[in-house]
């Protein structure tokens, strides 16, 4: 404010400073946090999301191909079932620094508990993907000391390809979580590229599982004996006990069901 003297000269000014650190430093807080892991600070699920959705418009506009990872941690429950959450979070925070500095130049993202996501770069060929992904493998496996703790954990790897298994991103996660699950399912501790006949097998065992929860709670489960009987045929070697449900086109889809039972509880 001009402060002038009786005649209307201009003597001196007026004004107010407000200190507005404290405030802009929150505000840049709160928004790290809304995009950011708490726990290993990485970017968290909203910022992969709105990356993958900026990659996909632009590798669209610009005919190019990237590759999209989904990674999980194996036997990471057993830790926090052996040593505790407090532990459990020192380990993920210790894993999540082996992905980052591993896949340097890439986009690293924790989606949460122990899944993990990566969005390669646009000049990332397939040989550099796979190649990536065998380093991940090897370098998250290596012995972890957390706390005076010596833990082990592994880690599975599903590759998709934009745009050979999928144009937008709904697909593209979805054919990177099949490959990881073939991945876990031959063993674990390795990475897979997605397949077509992937999709089918992950949309069974889902449909799979849906049906058997929905067994249990209609009490539609039906057990059989199957006998099995001595190759000379003179006396019952065992039984077999099989469980099937009532619901015809449930039925139909128990050849694999022994294989998925114990996994969906």
């Amino acid at each position: 404010m001009l402060i002038t003297d009786g005649n209307g000269d201009p003597q001196y000014l007026v004004g107010v400073i407000e200190d507005v650190t404290e405030r802009v430093t929150t505000r840049q807080r709160i928004s790290h946090l809304a995009q950011h892991d708490v726990l290993t600070d990485l970017p968290n699920r909203s910022a992969f999301n709105a990356a993958l959705d900026e990659r996909l418009e632009r590798a669209q506009e610009a005919s190019t191909s990237f590759a999209v990872l989904s990674l999980d941690l194996d036997r990471f429950k057993e830790v926090n079932d052996v040593f505790g959450h407090p532990v459990g979070d020192m380990l993920m925070r210790a894993a999540a620094d082996r992905l980052a500095a591993e896949a340097e130049g890439a986009f690293v993202a924790r989606i949460g508990g122990d899944e993990f996501m990566i969005l390669m770069p646009d000049d990332a060929g397939r040989e550099d993907v796979l190649a990536l992904a065998e380093r991940l493998v090897e370098t998250t496996g290596k012995e972890l000391e957390v706390d005076d703790y010596l833990s082990h954990v592994g880690l599975s790897v599903g590759i998709a390809f934009y745009p050979d298994d999928g144009v937008n991103a709904a697909t593209l996660l979805a054919n990177a979580d099949s490959a990881l699950y073939r991945a876990k399912r031959e063993g674990r501790s390795r990475g897979r590229c997605f397949e077509t006949e992937m999709d089918q097998e992950l949309r069974d065992r889902r449909l799979l599982q849906h049906d058997l929860r929905q067994a249990l709670e209609q009490n539609q489960l039906l057990v059989y004996f199957q006998p099995q009987a001595r190759v000379d045929g003179e006396s019952l070697a065992s039984k077999r006990c099989c469980v099937g449900t009532i619901r015809r086109a449930a039925l139909c889809r128990r050849t694999n069901s022994f294989r998925w039972r114990k996994r969906t509880g």
